[in-house]
């Protein structure tokens, strides 16, 4: 499954996107889904980005309240090509088998 966030941010400018689902009320011991990530770019002469990306993912938990264990914080920078798109992180979930990768792609836009 594929999350996708697209945000438009100014050189040197911080935005932000808080996305969650609603809990099911019906189902006890469940938790909503989260994915918030916070992007702050520096853009430079040579329109290489300097991307600081602070990212929090949580998978809804089922009606026992298990998400199989994967969740994930992460803050970072990385410095980026103009439209090319790098994948920065990589995780695997420990009590399961499922992988978990961001990647990022930042424009120039003029």
């Amino acid at each position: 499954m594929t999350k996708i966030v697209t945000m438009m941010v100014a050189d040197g400018l911080p935005g932000s996107v808080r996305s969650g689902s609603a809990e099911t009320p019906s189902l006890v011991n469940t938790r909503a889904v989260t994915l918030n990530v916070d992007a702050s770019p520096k853009v430079y002469p040579d329109e290489s980005i300097l991307l600081s990306l602070t990212l929090e993912y949580r998978p809804a938990t089922d009606g026992r309240g298990e998400s199989g264990g994967l969740q994930l914080n992460e803050r970072l920078a990385v410095t980026l090509e103009s439209g090319k798109p790098l994948v920065v992180s990589r995780a695997v979930d420990p009590s399961g088998n499922r992988r978990f990768a961001v990647e990022v792609t930042a424009t120039v836009m003029k």
